[in-house]
């Protein structure tokens, strides 16, 4: 029957957009936790930035520190400064994978939905050809008891 092969195709549908479905939010659940520990990372370096931002370059000089040291401590914030801006990137970019992930996510849901309706419809149209075979089959079963005992 083709109705009973088109609800097998859409099980078939619904189980592998489940799969998908799960390793998806399994995939997504690592990117957060990712994004999580890379935003905590920048967070305390941007905190650093910014303490010393805040110190006047007066008090920066006036620092107790060898002038030797205090040329390391800038030579050390200029090579840092592009790190800091590789790593605010990276975290641009995690941030548009999360969201295509979390796109990806809802696709398959709306899919698993989809086929999910069409596969109750489908079921629900078996149902009738099976409940209108099963009057027929009354019909004819009445039919013949009444041509049987009309002879």
């Amino acid at each position: 029957m083709r109705i009973a092969a088109a609800i097998r195709a859409q099980e078939s549908l619904i189980l592998q957009a489940e799969t998908d479905l799960r390793a998806l939010n399994a995939s997504h659940e690592t990117k957060i936790a990712e994004f999580r520990e890379r935003r905590d990372q920048f967070s305390n370096v941007l905190i650093a930035l910014q303490r010393l931002s805040r110190m006047p370059p007066e008090a920066v000089v006036a620092y107790p520190s060898t002038p030797s040291n205090l040329v390391r401590t800038a030579i050390l914030l200029k090579s840092t400064v592009p790190r800091i801006e590789e790593k605010a990137t990276r975290l641009r970019e995690d941030l548009n994978d999360l969201e295509e992930s979390r796109k990806l996510i809802e696709d398959r849901r709306k899919i698993v939905a989809t086929a999910a309706r069409a596969l109750i419809s489908r079921s629900q149209e078996l149902d009738r050809i099976f409940e209108q075979k099963s009057l027929v089959r009354k019909q004819a079963l009445a039919a013949r008891q009444v041509e049987g005992g009309a002879h």
